[in-house]
Parts: structure tokens; C-alpha cells; sequence
């Protein structure tokens, strides 16, 4: 077989350098959407939810968000998140519409979490 050679290298270490370089390209923007809702979370939620996001089971008030089935309609997350329910304050006072998905999509994908779907401006309720 021959081995072609692109710039100097062959086409098997090329197009490895492209995925590479592709990769690094897209990461920070996938980062930095994590790294807000990370922040968001810590500021808005933490405090009950905790860092770990287990809740707080001594109170048996602040449900835990890790491993939680309840969590996979991002539709229905979007909405708590927006307008409260039982005791959890509504946000939308607090935080913007796209802070709000920020922090869902983080929470959906984070704490043993692992939902594919993100919420989108469609599932904030007007």
C-alpha cells in the first residue's frame, strides 16, 4: 500500500492531528457552557441541594438530584426550575432564561446524572 503524505506526514497521522485539533476547538465551548452552569448551580442551588447534589436528607426537605430518574423530562425540570414547586423557590425572579437551562442542562448531566436531551427556550413556560 502506499503511504500518502500530507504536509510532511502520512495520511493516518494528518487526519489524527485534525481530530485532535478539532477536538480542542470544540472543548471550550462545551467547557465554558458547564462551567456556567456549575456556577449557577453553586450559587442558586447548592445550599440544598448540596455540592454533591444528594440533598440534604438529615432535613429530608431538599430532594437529592443525583442518580434522579425524576430528572429525565428536561421539559418538566425546566418548568420546576422556572416556577417552583412544594418548598424549592421559583428562579425565574432570580436567573434569566438562559441561565435557567444552563443550570438544567448542567444538573441533567452531572451527579450520576447522564440524559442526552438538553432543555431548550421551548421548555421554559411564558
Amino acid at each position: 500500500m502506499k503511504n500518502y503524505l500530507f504536509n510532511g506526514k502520512s495520511f493516518k497521522s494528518a487526519c489524527l492531528s485534525l481530530l485532535t485539533a478539532n477536538i480542542l476547538f470544540a472543548s471550550p465551548i462545551v467547557a465554558s457552557e458547564a462551567q456556567k452552569g456549575n456556577e449557577i448551580y453553586e450559587i442558586n442551588c447548592q445550599g440544598c441541594h448540596m455540592a454533591d447534589g444528594k440533598g440534604d436528607q438529615d432535613m429530608g426537605m431538599y430532594p437529592a438530584l443525583s442518580n434522579n430518574i425524576k430528572l429525565s423530562s428536561a421539559s418538566i425540570t425546566t418548568q420546576i426550575v422556572t416556577n417552583g414547586l412544594n418548598g424549592m423557590p421559583a428562579f425565574r425572579e432570580y436567573l434569566d432564561d438562559g441561565e435557567i437551562l444552563e443550570v438544567v442542562n448542567y444538573v441533567r448531566a452531572n451527579f450520576g446524572n447522564n440524559f442526552k436531551d438538553i432543555a431548550r427556550l421551548s421548555d421554559i413556560p411564558k
